[in-house]
This record gives structure tokens, C-alpha cells and sequence, in this order.
């Protein structure tokens, strides 16, 4: 839920952040959900995130039947 107001509220980016870089020492990658817009992924992508998912990037899909 951070991710979603990262560009707007400046409390959130910074726990972002913090998680992030914690996530990094342990070698933890990282992936932001709930990447809606290009300011959102420029953001996460500053922040050092390794991985994005969202509508930014793609709708989500229907899963094939097996």
C-alpha cells in the first residue's frame, strides 16, 4: 500500500525506501505492486526497487486453463 501514494506523501516514500535498502544488505530483491502510472515507476525506480508490477506496465491477465 506504500507504493500507491509514493509520489505524494513523503512518509511513505521513506519507508520505501528504508525497506528497500534493509532488503539490499540481506540481498533481497525487491517488487513494487500496484504501479499505476509513469511517475510511480520513475519513483520506485529511484528509490532502487528491482522489479515493478502494475497497470503502468501491463493489465492484468486471464490465466490460461489448463
Amino acid at each position: 500500500s506504500f507504493i500507491k501514494n509514493v509520489c505524494y506523501n513523503e512518509l511513505d516514500a521513506v519507508v520505501v525506501k528504508t525497506i528497500t535498502e534493509a532488503a539490499k544488505r540481506m540481498s533481497i530483491k525487491t517488487v513494487a505492486e500496484f504501479v499505476k502510472d509513469e511517475a510511480t515507476l520513475n519513483k520506485v525506480s529511484e528509490l532502487g526497487i528491482d522489479f515493478a508490477q502494475g497497470y503502468c506496465l501491463d493489465k492484468p491477465q486471464e490465466l490460461a486453463m489448463h
